[in-house]
């Protein structure tokens, strides 16, 4: 391997990291609200109830970036930060999951009628 290819495997491996460190982040949150019925109940929301709340998490990424505790105590304050992006995230996932859902729905009724 050469010294270009070296670059690339550092940076793709680094981005990788970074992207199994935040859907771990996502997943324990995910995981924690189990008790709120995990994806059957996402499934069963309207959707612009998840794009309001994609909208409050949205909001309080905004309000956690201005938190007094980025002066006291930078390490709290980039957790926070990183878990309201995972909160945002999530909700992302879920519409992403409501529509493609629909879809195979769709797909599966043209499907039998033809």
């Amino acid at each position: 391997m050469n010294a270009d290819e070296m670059k690339e495997h550092q940076r793709r491996l680094e981005m990788e990291l970074a992207l199994a460190a935040f859907t771990l982040r996502m997943h324990t949150k995910l995981t924690a609200n189990m008790h709120k019925g995990g994806r059957a109940n996402w499934q069963q929301t309207q959707v612009h109830d998840l794009f309001s709340r994609l909208d409050e998490e949205v909001a309080e990424l905004q309000e956690a970036k201005w938190s007094p505790e980025r002066a006291h105590d930078f390490a709290k304050y980039a957790e926070a930060i990183a878990n309201e992006c995972a909160d945002v995230a999530n909700f992302a996932m879920m519409i992403s999951d409501w529509y493609l859902e629909r879809a195979k729905q769709i797909q599966k009724q043209n499907e039998s009628t033809s």
